[in-house]
This record gives structure tokens, sequence and C-alpha cells, in this order.
């Protein structure tokens, strides 16, 4: 399937939804908002900004405002989504590191703690 069938039916999936034209271009609106449009070589692109409905983010499980945008303006296309979903899957298969100095093997000694300010205190071997 191409990016713009799947921007298609990604974009008319989210609730209220509607598919209108801009700039003779097909563009995907919510409450009178675009959120998406399909570009002239059929590439896609998709624009943050609908405020705390950000349907888009929702239903395409990304947060957007972590993800560069390449194209003019910032805009967020098809293939920066891809690449930002490559490198969060490249992140966690890295394998977790401890702190500079620590070591996860043996674990930091125990702090000495003088009881004889409770009471007296018997030491048995």
């Amino acid at each position: 399937m191409s990016e713009a069938a799947d921007l298609r039916r990604i974009a008319l999936d989210l609730p209220e939804a509607h598919e209108d034209r801009h700039r003779r271009r097909p563009a995907f609106r919510v409450r009178k908002k675009i959120f998406a449009m399909l570009g002239a070589a059929g590439n896609a692109a998709l624009f943050v900004g609908l405020g705390d409905e950000d349907v888009a983010v929702v239903k395409l499980g990304i947060n957007l405002r972590r993800v560069r945008g390449s194209e003019s303006g910032g805009r967020v296309v098809m293939a920066d989504q891809r690449a930002y979903i490559q490198r969060l899957h490249q992140l966690a298969a890295q394998p977790k590191t401890a702190a500079p100095g620590t070591s996860r093997s043996t674990p930091p000694p125990a702090e000495a703690v003088d009881f004889s300010k409770w009471g007296q205190v018997s030491r048995k071997p």
C-alpha cells in the first residue's frame, strides 16, 4: 500500500475527520483544522497543532512533537515518522548499562550503623 493510501485510511478512521481540498490537493481536517495533506508527488505531510484533541497523534501512537520534521516549516512526513520509530526500536534493543563508576554485579557497601546510641549492645560471634 502506498503512503498516500495509508494516510487516507488512517486519517479517515479518526473521529470527526473528513477529506477536503486545500490548494488543489487532498487535505484531511478535524473541526476545520488541517492535520494532514497529500503532496503533488503523492507524498504525505502531517501537521501538529490540533491542541489537546490531537487525534492524529493518538491514532498513530506517536508524539509528533518529538519527531523532527524534514519538510519546509518543520512539517513531519511519513518518512520522518518511520525514522523516529526505527530509532525508538534501536534504543529499546540496546542493552541497559549501569551508570559510570558503578557495577551492577556488586551492591554498594552497607553503611555502618552505630546501634550503641539506642542502648547497650552485646556482640556475638
